[in-house]
């Protein structure tokens, strides 16, 4: 069974579905809230309170969701293009879903990083699966706090 957040307020309850959350953009006080499928829902939530939804719903199941500065709340499953140079970040599930959204040189420069990090992990727990030795080790340098004014997971 999929997990959703669900945002009610008033006459209105939005349910999404976590694993189609691409990403969350401020709107003044709202938020506007992007689907895989394409679907853009403006909602009377600022992006907090989007992202205190997120967190406890999720917890530490919601590393994947990560706010970027004051901007935006991403699903790093759909990461397709970082380009630091051009501010670009491009989301995509190589399907037909697309999105080319913009962040500043240093949001992008500690989320490639974050990036590159969750994947040498990744490649060090499939091969340590398999009793070869690990390639590298996970660096949790970039997750201190002190790292992190512009790029939080949700976890504590």
């Amino acid at each position: 069974m999929s997990r959703n957040i669900i945002i009610s307020k008033g006459a209105e309850l939005l349910r999404i579905p976590v694993d189609a959350l691409m990403y969350v953009s401020p709107d003044g006080n709202y938020s506007n809230i992007v689907t895989l499928d394409g679907r853009s829902r403006l909602v009377t939530f600022q992006l907090g309170q989007i992202e205190d939804a997120i967190a406890e719903k999720l917890g530490d199941d919601g590393m994947f969701l990560i706010r970027l500065g004051r901007s935006l709340i991403i699903n790093t499953e759909f990461i397709y293009l970082i380009d630091i140079s051009s501010q670009k970040l491009i989301l995509s599930d190589c399907r037909g879903s697309y999105h080319e959204l913009t962040a500043s040189k240093e949001v992008l420069t500690k989320l490639k990083a974050y990036v590159e990090s969750i994947e040498k992990a990744s490649e060090s727990d499939f091969k340590s699966s398999y009793d070869i030795p690990p390639f590298t080790e996970y660096d949790t340098s970039i997750l201190d706090s002190s790292h992190l004014s512009h790029l939080i997971p949700y976890a504590n």
